[in-house]
């Protein structure tokens, strides 16, 4: 069987909800992998499983030969000395995947804000929409803002203390969405040869919802009680310190913070918006709910 479709980062959240979606609607997927070991064994045995590097453009560009739409996502890298110097390589990497093996679609996931400068790591999406825009004869971009699945980078303050530790202000509206929504929509466009042309879309879920809103969607959802803790700038560059990450992307990741502090994550028009599914609630009786179980046992 000839995979035709290829998905990159499919041991992650977004990647693999994509790449499960596809499979359960009896498409055969190549998944482009660093370690394919990290990928369940039901889904290595219903796909195309490649190992390649982003890093090293002659895996990907070996990796992605004789696919026809193409599923890309840049991958974090905390370790990056200068944040431009990353994605221009990766934005590199992206053109030549495209024009060397002829993909005549792209699917990319992007972020709310990536047409905007000053948003720090943000901004840096645009080099990749604006590489795949230069050879790919069609491209659909999905924005979307800020992750649900973000609140399980705290599950330890979350589950001990009900508490939740942020840079944004607390009347801030952030459209918030799942990753499983953004990974069932990304399937869709994959699927659909429908979506020509460049397309750029932001994806939010039902509700709208401030930092300490979201906590109470949760509370009531749970029966349980959750507060938020709004820390400074200095507090959250030593946390971003403690996990690695280099100057150029702490000042990248403060100057983001901001801009979405500003109102700025979301500014394309209602009609180029999708609207997700899964709100608030949902998502803690199902994600957060066994995060927290998970993490008392």
């Amino acid at each position: 069987m000839k995979a035709t479709i290829g998905v990159l980062g499919a041991t992650g959240r977004v990647g693999g909800t994509a790449a499960r979606t596809l499979i359960s609607k009896g498409i055969y997927p190549r998944l482009i992998v660093r370690n394919a070991h990290k990928l369940p064994e039901n889904i290595r045995t219903a796909a195309e499983v490649i190992e390649a590097d982003l890093t090293r453009p002659e895996t990907a560009i070996a990796a992605t030969t004789g696919l026809e739409t193409l599923f890309w996502l840049t991958p974090d890298n905390f370790q990056a000395e200068d944040i431009q110097s990353y994605y221009e390589a990766m934005g590199d990497c992206a053109k030549q995947i495209v024009q060397k093996n002829n993909i005549a679609r792209v699917v990319q996931l992007s972020a709310a804000g990536a047409d905007q400068d000053q948003f720090g790591i943000i901004s840096a999406q645009r080099i990749i929409e604006d590489a795949f825009q230069s050879v790919a004869t069609h491209h659909f971009i999905l924005r979307p803002a800020y992750f649900y699945e973000n609140f399980l980078l705290q599950i330890q303050s979350l589950s001990q203390q009900g508490l939740l530790f942020e840079l944004f202000p607390e009347d801030i509206v952030i459209p918030m969405v799942t990753t499983t929504d953004v990974g069932i929509e990304i399937a869709r466009v994959l699927i659909d040869s429908s979506c020509s042309g460049t397309i750029a879309q932001e994806i939010r879920g039902p509700e709208r919802h401030t930092m300490p809103s979201a906590l109470t969607a949760f509370g009531q959802a749970l029966n349980r009680s959750f507060s938020y803790v709004r820390v400074s700038s200095m507090e959250m560059a030593k946390v971003f310190q403690s996990l690695g990450a280099t100057q150029s992307v702490i000042d990248n990741v403060l100057e983001m913070f901001k801009a979405i502090a500003e109102g700025r994550a979301t500014q394309l028009e209602d009609s180029s918006v999708i609207v997700a599914k899964i709100g608030a609630q949902q998502f803690a009786q199902t994600t957060l709910s066994f995060a927290l179980e998970n993490y008392k046992q």
